[in-house]
């Protein structure tokens, strides 16, 4: 019962993202050989189902870039307009936050099309993780005070260098997922804690700290999955930002 050991073993590992490996094929005829080869025709039919979905999400995220910024400028553009009404410019305020909250979505699934196939490309360049830090809370400044929140920064040694050679684009990605985390799920009027400490080999150790609102109790082996939630979605995210 060996043969059938191993494709239950393989049925309960089976996972897109982790494992999609197919059992080798047994000799002769008979219906462990069936099995096996209609167990390893369904793992392909799953693989190709896979590809056509993270093409079609890449291929629509392509799409709806172009005709979001093109809103999201002309929004920008009216709220510039010094001479309409504070009842217009709530509205385009609205409209234009609403704007901002796709656009983000659309640019999470295009980057989850590049890392699930393998296409993310790293240039890596000198860039600053106190002043990216920096940037990325004063971006989101109006959240902040919304909550009550406020950031606690510390450095160590305080007159480092956080310096690193990476890729911006990327790093900046996986910090706005980190920081807006914390903002949305931290309990109102506490403290965000965020450290950066340099060792003397010059690696940098970066460390998010928050206080939950609620007591959401996430299992943590399932935060690498993509769309994972720790609770049901209630319009507070796609459920990729961490998994990014």
């Amino acid at each position: 019962i060996k043969p059938i050991d191993n494709i239950i073993k393989l049925a309960d590992s089976t996972d897109l993202q982790n494992n999609t490996d197919v059992l080798e094929e047994l000799q002769g005829k008979d219906e462990l050989k069936q099995l096996t080869t209609s167990f390893n025709r369904m793992i392909h039919r799953i693989k190709e189902q896979s590809v056509l979905q993270n093409t079609f999400f890449a291929s629509a995220s392509h799409e709806l870039r172009t005709p979001l910024s093109n809103m999201q400028t002309r929004l920008q553009v009216l709220l510039a307009d010094e001479n309409i009404t504070d009842d217009f410019k709530n509205t385009y305020r609205e409209q234009l936050s609403d704007v901002k909250r796709m656009v983000a979505m659309v640019n999470d699934f295009l980057l989850m099309s590049e890392l699930q196939n393998g296409n993310v490309k790293v240039e890596k360049t000198p860039c600053s993780l106190s002043d990216m830090i920096t940037e990325i809370i004063s971006r989101n400044k109006d959240l902040k005070n919304e909550r009550g929140l406020s950031f606690k920064i510390s450095f160590n040694p305080q007159n480092a260098d956080f310096t690193i050679d990476a890729d911006e684009d990327k790093l900046k990605i996986i910090f706005s997922n980190l920081i807006l985390n914390a903002l949305k799920y931290s309990r109102d009027n506490s403290v965000i804690e965020i450290s950066l400490e340099k060792s003397e080999n010059n690696s940098v150790k970066v460390v998010l700290k928050n206080e939950i609102r609620e007591r959401i109790n996430p299992d943590i082996s399932t935060v690498n999955k993509s769309f994972y939630h720790s609770k049901p979605l209630q319009g507070e995210g796609s459920g990729l930002g961490l998994w990014i």
